[in-house]
């Protein structure tokens, strides 16, 4: 009797013979279709792919950071075409074609960078580029022992060229650029940096437009976590200047599980959540593909292209921002006449939060910690048939198709 192994057997053996190619008229073979099946080579931006590989295997296509930009903003851009530069030229003089990289609607990324000042109060420069500051170390090679210490201590992101920070002027200031300008939904500018917040994240720039816990505060995923301080003998390994330090708290420790509360790290990369709710994103899709056009760049790969990394993880730790509370409010005005919102709970649609409006129920579900992610009233059953939380997963599922429309349209 045939088993299952032997059926699986017999339809491989079949699809072989039914899609095995004739021999062609007049020919004694016939070239097998998987022969001239379009070949895809990728990562040939990253140096770990030898140049002359596409050419070998008759690519038609590579993939390779060039230009590459997970929102780092105008000069990584530029660091990323300067680092692929050679190897770009080298492929597209086959006439083979190249995509790069862009993040749609996941995190934007920022990353530590030390430089040097010069005696007369400009900076080392690169070699390639001398318009451009050099970056001696950077978030990814932070401890390398062979690499200078600098002297001036940066992040590289958005905030760059949205603040006109001294090392990226003049060639990528904002006005020069003629860079989109964030702003928050009351149409004030999002610019300079909030006091109570520390550098980079202090920028207005992410208060604005990024993505926000269930707490108010930034969707942050910390990254390239140095061992700055022997745990045994407490002695400093290496140099924290110019890294990001926080406070590993109940959250943070559930995502981080070698390490705990209360304990102090310092991060060299940092993501950050995107609020797609905010129109800044599709401003900036256009004005940064309009440099990888000018490069002559032939297609793009967009990662996270959907609202899952805004919506989910759980929700309740980046499902929120400025743009996303303020477009609920109208949305609920829209949706619901005064009588219904009050019998929904909300009687000052203007005043409305969503986030204690969420706490509160979270309360009366039996939240020990509404704080905390994973208190297990967030889990709840009951939240399936909440009015209010239903109307904001649907809200969000309608704002995050009509970013992605957007997107796609100033893309191409």
């Amino acid at each position: 009797m045939l088993n299952r192994n032997s059926f699986q057997l017999f339809f491989l053996l079949l699809g072989v013979l039914l899609t095995a190619p004739q021999r062609a008229a007049g020919s004694e073979t016939e070239v097998p279709w998987w022969h001239r099946f379009p070949v895809y080579v990728g990562d040939v931006g990253a140096g770990t792919c030898d140049p002359r590989l596409p050419a070998a295997l008759k690519a038609v296509m590579v993939s390779g950071n060039y230009g590459a930009d997970p929102a780092w903003g105008p000069y990584a851009q530029e660091v990323s075409f300067l680092h692929a530069r050679k190897r770009f030229q080298t492929i597209h003089a086959q006439g083979i074609r190249w995509i790069t990289w862009m993040e749609a609607f996941g995190e934007c990324m920022l990353y530590a960078a030390a430089l040097e000042r010069r005696e007369d109060g400009g900076f080392r420069t690169r070699a390639d580029a001398p318009d451009m500051a050099a970056l001696v170390r950077n978030g990814w090679n932070w401890e390398s022992p062979r690499l200078r210490h600098g002297n001036v201590f940066r992040w590289v992101g958005l905030h760059n060229t949205i603040e006109n920070e001294d090392f990226i002027r003049p060639r990528f200031a904002r006005e020069k650029l003629g860079f989109p300008t964030p702003r928050y939904p009351d149409g004030r500018e999002a610019l300079g940096y909030r006091p109570q917040a520390a550098y980079p994240l202090a920028a207005r720039i992410y208060d604005a437009v990024c993505a926000k816990d269930i707490n108010g505060r930034l969707a942050v995923r910390l990254d390239r976590l140095p061992v700055c301080t022997d745990p045994v003998t407490g002695r400093r390994e290496a140099s924290t200047e110019g890294l990001y330090r926080a406070t590993i708290d109940r959250n943070r420790a559930r995502r981080l599980p070698h390490r705990t509360v209360g304990e102090e790290v310092f991060a060299s990369i940092l993501f950050v959540g995107k609020d797609p709710a905010a129109p800044f994103w599709t401003e900036y899709a256009r004005v940064m593909t309009r440099q990888l056009v000018a490069r002559g760049v032939d297609g793009l790969w967009c990662d996270n292209y959907s609202c899952f990394n805004n919506f989910g993880m759980p929700p309740i730790s980046n499902g929120f921002g400025e743009w996303s509370e303020y477009r609920f409010r109208k949305q609920l005005a829209a949706w619901f006449t005064p009588e219904e919102l009050h019998t929904l709970g909300i009687d000052d649609i203007e005043r409305f939060d969503i986030k204690a409006y969420l706490k509160k129920k979270a309360e009366a579900f039996g939240a020990v910690d509404t704080s905390f992610y994973w208190d297990p009233a967030w889990r709840d059953r009951r939240w399936r048939d909440e009015p209010v939380w239903n109307a904001y997963k649907v809200f969000k599922q309608r704002v995050g198709q009509e970013a992605l429309r957007a997107f796609y349209t100033a893309v191409k």
